[in-house]
């Protein structure tokens, strides 16, 4: 390991003499990596792997916080300004970590078999650079690729060196980022009210967002929906309890409504419902049914015209009905997509630069549903390993739900997300429910094997 460390240092220099500055930052970070941060993390108390599981996720974490908006124009002439070099730097200092985890003796004897969501998942990444070459502009496309595997490599890195631990740290790493984000928000509101509250003409007539970092209403109303869910689904589960809890629960009630997320509240809804069904409350959902079928016959006009004003949110109804312009987003896509039916034209970059700017919309990110974005980023093969993907968790999702000993939070977050997935980006892109959800595969992973292993038992 020595010889090796001077070797490094040897090329380092070497790199540094030819004017390749990022190669000997690189190299420097290898032998630092490899020796130093373990000794560091040891000396600090650390828990063992700190470098391999929770520095790189937070890194990660940290490359999906937005501190500028930029068009599509300044984007395509400027792609490395300060704000993306931070995001590259993060990004590839877990990609570094997450090498050399895979490199290092797991700190665990057992070995957590890789999901089959993880390698349909995988499968969708190397669509997303076979695509690349097709689209207006490689080197983006690819880097965007790049993050996904990225992911997806810390994540499968992380599992196979301290396998359960590792999933439950992960777990939690991510719970605190979102609990963080939050609070970020709140913050915000109170050092930057005028640019962290919008004012509209509805029952609300407030709405937050995020300023350090940039945090859009619908990406506040999203987290806040998924602290208050993952929070109460615990409770349920029995697994946390007390004050935290119900603070973090109210947290994101509070939050979701100050955001105003119309989506979020139908999927809300639609992960409460599934809950009150399969855990032995049928009979309380059943009734809650008939009671809103048996309302709306006998009101249906009156509760309409109650409900409009929260549901339009200042809005039309014909600028409802288009769903804020995505329908109108969505059909210029198509003959994007025709172009390249297979493979796509690149994700994110055919929608930005050739459905979103030529509409001028130059500082909208992505088309708003995930499905779209998918079909015409990476074509048919990407959109059938993401319906994979999301099959294969749904699948254990529900195995896990509908069993008295399996979790909760799996099948309600997931429920979140597919309902979100309609309306707007979530795992296609690489971000926080790309990370969840991969998180999420290893933990059912993990049950269905503590479930295979009781059934031998008793056999």
């Amino acid at each position: 390991m020595l010889v090796g460390a001077v070797v490094l240092s040897l090329v380092g220099g070497f790199a540094v003499g030819s004017g390749f500055g990022l190669a000997a930052i690189g190299l420097a970070a290898l032998p630092l990596a490899l020796f130093v941060l373990p000794r560091l993390s040891r000396a600090a108390g650390l828990a063992a792997g700190y470098f391999a599981i929770e520095v790189p996720l937070a890194l990660l974490l940290l490359s999906t916080l937005v501190f500028r908006i930029r068009d599509a124009e300044s984007l395509a002439d400027n792609p490395l300004d300060s704000a993306a070099l931070y995001r590259l730097a993060c990004v590839g200092g877990a990609a570094l970590l997450g090498c050399l985890t895979l490199l290092r003796t797991p700190i665990r004897a057992e070995r957590v078999a890789t999901p089959p969501a993880v390698l349909f998942y995988a499968g969708y990444v190397a669509v997303v650079f076979l695509g690349a070459p097709l689209s207006l502009n490689l080197q983006l496309t690819a880097y965007r690729g790049v993050e996904l595997a990225v992911g997806l490599l810390v994540i499968v890195a992380a599992v196979s060196y301290a396998g359960r631990e590792a999933v439950a740290r992960l777990e939690r790493g991510l719970f605190l980022f979102l609990v963080l984000l939050v609070l970020s928000v709140w913050i915000g509101v109170v050092v930057f009210p005028g640019q962290a509250i919008g004012w509209g003409n509805s029952p609300i007539p407030f709405q937050i967002q995020g300023v350090l970092p940039v945090v859009s209403s619908n990406g506040v109303g999203e987290t806040g929906a998924l602290l208050l869910l993952w929070s109460l689904a615990a409770r349920v589960s029995g697994r946390s309890g007390g004050v935290w809890n119900v603070t973090v629960m109210a947290l994101g009630a509070v939050t979701l409504v100050a955001g105003q997320y119309r989506t979020g509240y139908f999927a809300l809804a639609v992960a409460l419902m599934l809950l009150l069904v399969t855990r032995g409350r049928r009979l309380l959902a059943l009734l809650a049914a008939l009671a809103v079928v048996a309302t709306l016959a006998w009101s249906a006009s009156s509760i309409t015209r109650a409900a409009e004003p929260y549901l339009l949110r200042g809005q039309t109804r014909e600028q409802a009905a288009e769903l804020s312009g995505r329908v109108r987003l969505w059909e210029n896509s198509i003959p994007v997509w025709r172009e390249s039916p297979l493979l796509g034209k690149g994700l994110l970059t055919a929608t930005r630069f050739e459905v979103l700017a030529r509409l001028g919309y130059g500082t909208v990110s992505t088309i708003h549903g995930t499905w779209v974005e998918a079909l015409v980023g990476t074509g048919i093969a990407g959109v059938s390993l993401l319906v994979l993907f999301l099959v294969s968790l749904w699948r254990s999702a529900l195995r896990d739900l509908l069993s008295r000993q399996g979790l909760v939070y799996p099948a309600m977050i997931l429920a979140f997300i597919s309902v979100r997935s309609i309306t707007g980006p979530s795992f296609e892109v690489f971000g926080v429910s790309m990370l969840l959800l991969l998180v999420l595969a290893y933990r059912l992973a993990l049950t269905g094997g503590r479930r295979g292993m009781r059934h031998v038992a008793n056999a």
